[in-house]
């Protein structure tokens, strides 16, 4: 997303409640731990986008568990559902994945 046409919505996920006291034990990182290395990278990448007026949402989850996982693909499916929407694709009507399929079962039965 650094070059070429300005043509992308980006979305990050963070999350706050992961381990990430892991200390580099070695080379130029050493005595940083992965939760700070990360956390620069991922300022690094929202004040970038923001500097180069492309669109991103940071999405903040507590940790990675099986709920939030459910809950962050809902809302990507939503999402996806109403976006195609929007644009005049019926999302649960593609001829190209019915085609798909059924190459696919012929494959397979």
């Amino acid at each position: 997303l650094q070059q070429g046409r300005k043509m992308f919505f980006e979305t990050m996920i963070l999350t706050e409640g992961c381990d990430d006291d892991i200390e580099i034990n070695d080379g130029p990182l050493k005595g940083m731990t992965l939760g700070r290395i990360n956390k620069a990278a991922a300022d690094w990448v929202v004040a970038s986008r923001k500097a180069q007026k492309l669109p991103i949402a940071v999405i903040s989850v507590p940790e990675i568990t099986p709920y939030n996982y459910g809950q962050l693909l809902y809302f990507f499916e939503i999402t996806c559902a109403v976006t195609s929407m929007m644009m005049g694709v019926n999302p649960f009507d593609q001829p190209g994945v019915d085609g798909y399929k059924k190459e696919i079962r012929e494959i397979l039965l």
